[in-house]
């Protein structure tokens, strides 16, 4: 694809997400939806990390008592 068409595409596509979230009729209630599934996804992700976290921290604690034991 030429670039010339790739920056067409690009520049309708923020035209038609700015007119989208800047409605005045409907854009507040979109803008607060985007906000409020962003938030829970990065909770989610966060609880996630968190979760990662703790296993990661009871494989090595694991990992340590095998090789105290072995000794």
């Amino acid at each position: 694809m030429s670039s010339n068409r790739f920056l067409f595409l690009c520049g309708a596509a923020t035209g038609a997400a700015l007119m989208y979230f800047a409605d005045p009729q409907r854009g507040r209630r979109r803008r607060a939806q985007l906000r409020a599934q962003a938030t829970s996804l990065a909770g989610q992700a966060e609880k996630k990390a968190r979760q990662l976290s703790n296993v990661a921290q009871g494989i090595a604690h694991d990992a340590r008592k095998t090789v105290s034991a072995a000794k």
